[in-house]
């Protein structure tokens, strides 16, 4: 029953962000920014009561410390594929996914996608550079909020790392990037 309700849980939030990066009409994108806005927090002390259980993460707070990714030329190595998706897009097989935003948007969904991951090492997600979550990624799917310059017309790179110690100053033992580009509507 337990893993029922979880995946359950999972296809929920895959949907949920899959809609949140929808090109639905003007009216539901405004009443979702509207929505968003209502339910955002208005203090830091208010943003620090998330639940620690929902796999999200967003790069947009101005609050929230931005950690740079290690400096380093890499190439793709270690086990395990990611590709992020949005919408009908992913970037499977090379392809850049198109992400078309209206000018004041302040948040997009994407889903970071692993498949053979070693799950006992901890995941760290960059964008552009930046650290934007870290979770242990085996076989998953991840949703990160956009925000930001991450969300600015252009073409952005979404990066996950595991290192050996589970910290970034330890050696880099997979290495998995993809991009994304984000358009005017």
């Amino acid at each position: 029953m337990k893993k029922k309700l979880v995946i359950l849980l999972m296809c929920v939030s895959v949907s949920i962000g899959m809609l949140g990066c929808s090109g639905g009409d003007t009216k539901s994108k405004e009443n979702k920014k509207e929505s968003a806005e209502e339910q955002a927090p208005s203090s830091p002390a208010e943003q620090d009561t998330t639940d620690d259980n929902v796999k999200q993460s967003e790069t947009g707070p101005a609050e929230q410390p931005k950690e740079e990714m290690p400096a380093g030329d890499y190439k793709d190595t270690g086990d395990g594929t990611m590709y992020i998706a949005c919408a009908d897009e992913t970037s499977e097989d090379g392809k850049v996914p198109v992400i078309y935003t209206k000018e004041g948007a302040a948040v997009i969904m994407i889903e970071v996608n692993t498949k053979g991951f070693d799950g006992s090492k901890q995941s760290y997600i960059y964008v552009d550079g930046l650290l934007a979550a870290q979770e242990q990624l085996s076989d998953s799917s991840y949703s990160v909020d956009l925000g930001d310059d991450a969300i600015a017309v252009g073409t952005h790179k979404v990066e996950v790392m595991q290192y050996a110690d589970d910290e970034p100053t330890g050696d880099v033992v997979t290495y998995k990037s993809a991009s994304y580009e984000v358009k005017a509507e």
